[in-house]
């Protein structure tokens, strides 16, 4: 499992390979397909991140404090997710008679250096976030996964079955940082 606190040069935080943002699966950022126990509830969500565990606003405080500076790709566009918030939504999913396909991403679309620069921003951390495409990225890391640069979703079968309570991704992202107690996790 790839360790999040020590951010290595070359590391994949944004656009590449590493495990805490997932896999790839219908364009979707990172995140999971799960099926409740009757098979017949599936849920895509994107790139989820809670207080606890591996995630991509840990790993890139680390490297903005080890390096400095973070590049990231600026033309790959998703919505950034809490974990918080899709547990909230599957749990209301899970206790109604409602199947079908859903998507359960965070509100808004942004890039990953658009999350990134506010993760920075958020965090205090005295670092420079640059963008860069995806080109440029693939070429300092020609081993990285290539990544579709649209896989923002929509969370119609929420609105229309459960209602769609899952913030922001900004609302989402400063409430973690209200609540984050640097290095020694949450508050």
């Amino acid at each position: 499992m790839y360790d999040y606190r020590s951010a290595e040069v070359g590391d994949d935080f944004f656009g590449g390979t590493v495990g805490t943002l997932g896999t790839k699966l219908g364009g979707r950022i990172g995140g999971d397909v799960g099926a409740d126990l009757r098979g017949l509830q599936q849920r895509m969500t994107g790139g989820q991140a809670s207080q606890h565990g591996p995630h991509e606003r840990v790993a890139a405080m680390n490297a903005g404090k080890k390096f400095g500076k973070l590049e990231v790709v600026n033309d790959q566009c998703g919505n950034p997710t809490n974990a918080v918030d899709l547990a909230h939504e599957i749990l209301q999913l899970c206790v109604t008679h409602e199947y079908g396909l859903y998507h359960c991403t965070g509100e808004g679309i942004c890039s990953w250096y658009d999350f990134a620069s506010e993760i920075i921003r958020l965090s205090g951390v005295d670092a420079t976030v640059a963008p860069c495409t995806s080109e440029e990225y693939k070429a300092k890391h020609p081993d990285s996964a290539d990544r579709p640069k649209w896989s923002a979703l929509d969370n119609r079968m929420l609105r229309c079955t459960v209602g769609n309570d899952v913030r922001d991704w900004k609302d989402a992202l400063a409430c973690f940082f209200e609540h984050w107690d640097g290095d020694n996790g949450m508050k």
